[in-house]
């Protein structure tokens, strides 16, 4: 095994990749190191910033070692005792479309370079190319994945298998599907770059998703060419294990400085917004009136900090099971994020099966995107799927969830139970809350994991109202009630919830009754809900 997960939550995974260098804890940040114009060593990377492992291109370093790359380690020649990747030139085939290296050339050099983890000399399907182009540069990668495998010594490397098909997502699929099948260490999903760049985040979801859900879950998948630390956790979220970015070096030199959110000019700050070693020993005045090389250097190594605690952020917000809420921190800062991350209720089901089922913090609900989070979809798959009424329930009361939790210690509850105390310790009558963000939340259930360890903001919205009251009516329709008795709010539900009540009761053979209120727990409605109650044990 060359992966092992430890943690998991959405589709991010923490865990170790074994290569011959030593173990790479993922999620991973692979800086790039072009060796001519590095403003950061990688022993620097190494011993100042914490870095595990780097990737550099093995066509480059052909180009300036020529014959001797066949016999130079890549670990002495970058002076790195780390695992180090190698990409084979792909990059250079998608900007200049030839290089002078052969898909067996590219075997050779990064076996004789002994890189800890190789990558083929794939065909980079790029962005706006026509779908004919991306079918070829599918196909060609796939034969040359087949080459590769059969020639390469595998004794040295782990070997990556990149999959193609840029915007075109059947392509994707199909090339995910294909490379899968053979025997690679690792995949990655290439031509990621110019989406990135043009923050189609929405396009990316798709590319990575198509990508991860249709390679062996056993491998981890690497991006290439990740960007911005702004991306780094919906990246993450996404199932990407490792990834790598020159965008510390390359905003540098264009006077840009990073943060977790955004980019500045570094020419431009009147304060430095962080606390890494450069920003805590100069002033954004001293930046500002630094030699532009000198500044370049600085910035660099700001940037690459920024992107490590990025990285170090999004591991503990996967052991913590918070994943998800960096992720919605992040989506504030563009609006396209905030349009991706939308897009995570097209996989909740997914999610769902990908998240622990309890952990140490409770949730927070803060809008209608949140009532997509997976234990919010596990409590709900789980009430349709695994969730028997009390045999003995004959009736069914349906009263709206208080702010206090767990529900059933709300006082006017505590009042109404003890009211009701005759017909609930007899079992006929069961009692249920309704909720915006899980549906249905039978009284007996009202302490597990998350039903009382969330906090919300008072959700309204069609959308949200609309899931909850198909999670209700299912709930009806699917147990064995013969009257359904729901005290509606009025204030916070629409009257299409008594409406769908009504006709699922209806549907299944139930008798329905309904009390509307705008204080559903005042006195005078609970007065009402016992007088409804009674009319139900007098009647035949």
């Amino acid at each position: 095994m060359s992966f092992e997960v430890v943690e998991k939550d959405l589709l991010g995974r923490a865990g170790k990749i074994f290569s011959p260098s030593g173990s790479i804890e993922t999620p991973a940040l692979l800086p790039v190191i072009n060796p001519p114009i590095q403003p950061i060593s990688p022993r620097e990377m190494k011993n100042n910033f914490g870095v595990e492992a780097v990737i550099t291109n093995a066509y480059i370093l052909k180009k300036n070692l020529g014959e001797k790359v066949f016999s130079t380690d890549v670990h002495s020649l970058l002076d790195f005792d780390g695992p180090v990747m190698t990409d084979s030139g792909a990059y250079q085939l998608l900007i200049y479309r030839n290089v002078d290296m052969t898909p067996e050339e590219a075997v050779a050099v990064q076996e004789g370079l002994k890189s800890d983890i190789s990558v083929i000399l794939d065909v980079p399907t790029g962005w706006n190319v026509s779908r004919d182009r991306a079918k070829w540069t599918v196909e060609e990668t796939i034969r040359r994945a087949e080459l590769t495998i059969r020639i390469s010594e595998k004794k040295h490397t782990l070997w990556t298998g990149p999959i193609q098909g840029g915007m075109y997502l059947d392509l994707v699929k199909h090339s995910a599907e294909q490379i899968g099948r053979m025997d690679f260490d690792i995949h990655a999903l290439g031509s990621p770059t110019p989406v990135m760049e043009q923050y189609l985040f929405e396009v990316l979801f798709d590319m990575i998703y198509t990508a991860k859900s249709n390679i062996p879950a056993n491998r981890p998948l690497h991006l290439f060419g990740a960007g911005h630390p702004m991306a780094f956790p919906l990246v993450v979220a996404l199932g990407c294990d490792t990834f790598d970015s020159a965008a510390y070096a390359l905003f540098a030199r264009r006077d840009r400085y990073l943060t977790e959110s955004g980019t500045m000019s570094a020419t431009e700050l009147g304060y430095l917004p962080c606390n890494c070693p450069i920003c805590s020993s100069h002033t954004a005045k001293e930046l500002r009136i630094t030699g532009r090389r000198e500044r370049e250097l600085l910035l660099a190594r700001h940037n690459l900090h920024v992107c490590l605690a990025e990285i170090r952020r999004i591991k503990q917000a996967i052991l913590d099971g918070r994943l998800w809420d960096l992720l919605r921190s992040r989506s504030l800062g563009h609006p396209a994020l905030g349009k991706a991350i939308k897009k995570f209720r097209q996989i909740q089901n997914e999610l769902s099966s990908n998240t622990p089922t309890t952990k140490r913090r409770g949730l927070l609900i803060l809008d209608e995107v949140d009532i997509y989070r997976p234990e919010v979809t596990t409590h709900i798959i789980r009430l349709h799927e695994n969730y028997v009424k009390p045999e003995e329930a004959k009736t069914l009361l349906l009263m709206p969830a208080p702010e206090k939790r767990p529900y059933h210690s709300f006082p006017r509850a505590v009042r109404l139970k003890a009211a009701l105390r005759d017909q609930l310790l007899s079992g006929h009558l069961h009692l249920g809350f309704y909720s915006p963000v899980f549906g249905v939340v039978p009284s007996e259930l009202d302490e597990v994991y998350p039903l009382s360890q969330h906090e919300l903001v008072d959700l309204g919205g069609r959308e949200v109202q609309a899931r909850a009251e198909k999670v209700i009516v299912s709930y009806i329709e699917q147990n064995g009630y013969k009257t359904v008795i729901l005290v509606h709010d009025a204030k916070r539900w629409t009257k299409t919830l008594t409406r769908s009540c009504a006709l699922a009761s209806s549907r299944s053979g139930k008798s329905f009754s309904q009390e509307t209120a705008d204080d559903p727990w005042s006195e005078k409605t609970l007065d009402s809900v016992r007088g409804l109650l009674e009319q139900r044990e007098e009647s035949p």
